[in-house]
């Protein structure tokens, strides 16, 4: 139901006045009125306003229809303005877009790490790379090998052929320091050498 503004404006100047404890009068002409018999929503020009022809509010729609019909128009309007659905974005845009705009260019839209398979809003994406534990790296090295990042150390400590180790012998006394690929090649050359340590 539509009430009128006349209506709405009569009835909180009649609440006014029972609030003031003072009989209900008339605003035009101050005769007495029975608020039961005598007031009352306008029912015929309440559904002449609603049969009015309106064009929508939403700008680039051409939609003219009945004013009862706005709100169920309103709900499918491919102009109106509506909210980002994503979870903390703040963007408006028309409701045609919204798709495109929630899963192409939103920052706040959630992506999957290609490495790791976490989830984060596209804006944090960069950030997660520098600490995404998954991510293939370089060897620190150059010896050639692209191991993820949680596996960096255990590939110095113990596979990369490039990296500076200690003589098995060390404990013995050798101090040569050489990359882990002549570790062999050392060994069968100073046998003697190293075998007088013992």
């Amino acid at each position: 139901m539509v009430y009128s503004p006349l209506f709405i404006c009569l009835f909180v100047y009649l609440f006014r006045q029972e609030a003031q404890h003072q009989p209900y009068t008339c605003p035009a002409d101050r005769k007495g009125l029975d608020r039961d018999r005598d007031v009352f929503p306008d029912n015929a020009t309440g559904r002449k306003i609603l049969s009015m022809v309106i064009k929508c509010p939403s700008d680039g729609c051409s939609w003219t229809g009945e004013l009862r019909d706005k709100e169920a128009h309103l709900e499918a309007c491919k102009f109106k303005i509506v909210n980002c659905t994503n979870k903390n974005c703040d963007a408006t845009v028309k409701r045609r877009d919204l798709e495109q705009h929630t899963t192409n260019t939103c920052e706040w839209r959630i992506i999957e790490c290609e490495y790791c398979e976490d989830l984060n809003p596209k804006k944090h994406v960069e950030l997660h790379l520098l600490l995404c534990r998954k991510i293939p790296l370089s060897c620190p090295y150059s010896c050639g090998i692209s191991i993820p990042r949680e596996m960096i150390q255990n590939h110095i400590d113990n596979d990369c052929p490039l990296c500076l180790v200690s003589c098995p012998y060390a404990k013995m006394g050798c101090i040569k320091k050489l990359q882990r690929k002549n570790v062999d090649p050392h060994l069968q050359s100073n046998t003697r050498e190293h075998l007088d340590l013992c």
